[in-house]
């Protein structure tokens, strides 16, 4: 797999870092985001992981344990501005025929 961006740091930490997205068809489920973070004398891979555009169960396994996993959002939660996870939709403006 290619990240859709990757960096080097000019500082120490992080000294490396990428962006992965892992897609159904066209569509960005879960972000990965790996870096080389210092821990102590050593750098160490560190990750984070984020819902995109799914509203489905998600989980991510490592050598098969999971690590990470999200639950199903209903729709009535996702189209709430008040909420974490938020989805915004265009409406189209109405033609005006006169």
């Amino acid at each position: 797999p290619r990240p859709i961006y990757r960096y080097e740091s000019t500082v120490e930490n992080p000294l490396d870092g990428a962006l992965f997205v892992f897609v159904h068809a066209t569509d960005p489920e879960i972000f990965l985001l790996i870096e080389a973070r210092q821990a102590g004398e050593e750098y160490q891979w560190q990750y984070a992981l984020a819902r995109f555009d799914s509203v489905v169960t998600l989980r991510v396994l490592h050598n098969g344990q999971p690590v990470w996993s999200v639950p199903d959002l209903p729709w009535a939660q996702v189209m709430n501005r008040r909420e974490p996870y938020t989805a915004f939709r265009s409406v189209p403006e109405p033609v005006n025929e006169e």
